[in-house]
């Protein structure tokens, strides 16, 4: 139960920043994945004490069931296992955190307004993960820089294959 709370707690404050997406109840499966993802994000920065950060959301999206996200990377040569891995290495650690939902930051703020705008751009009245992805690619966090740099891809090819993609 306590869980739960604060799972519900992660979301709202998601929602907050990502103001213009529809209710996470929403009947839409992009939707359910969203919210899932949300939670499987705010639980791995909760691992390691860290605030909230790109390289997170990253990670979340990575672990949702026939992620959509994961499916592209895959196709691109990308693969999921191995970047998960990475990512965790090149995340900061530290001591499990409280129950608390981390702290928002201004990066994955302003990501979720590039989100926004990719979306809109390409005809989308909701933010999807595939958006969040494309957003991720576009992003200059220094964790995914490495990490993209460590497998030798190229963030901006890859984001305008998936712009393609979602067309």
């Amino acid at each position: 139960m306590e869980r739960n709370l604060a799972a519900e707690r992660e979301v709202r404050q998601f929602q907050s920043s990502f103001s213009r997406w529809s209710d996470y109840r929403s009947t839409s499966p992009p939707q359910r994945k969203l919210y899932q993802g949300f939670i499987e994000t705010c639980d791995i920065a909760r691992k390691a004490a860290n605030d909230l950060e790109i390289a997170h959301l990253l990670l979340g999206l990575l672990t949702i069931d026939d992620s959509s996200p994961a499916n592209f990377l895959s196709t691109s040569g990308i693969d999921a296992e191995h970047l998960t891995g990475l990512l965790q290495k090149h995340l900061p650690t530290g001591v499990k955190a409280s129950l608390d939902p981390p702290p928002l930051t201004d990066p994955l703020h302003q990501l979720s307004i590039t989100a926004w705008d990719e979306a809109r751009h390409l005809d989308s009245e909701t933010v999807e993960p595939d958006h969040l992805l494309l957003a991720v690619l576009l992003s200059d966090d220094l964790v995914v820089r490495k990490v993209s740099d460590s497998l030798n891809v190229n963030d901006l090819e890859l984001a305008e294959k998936l712009r393609q993609r979602l067309q």
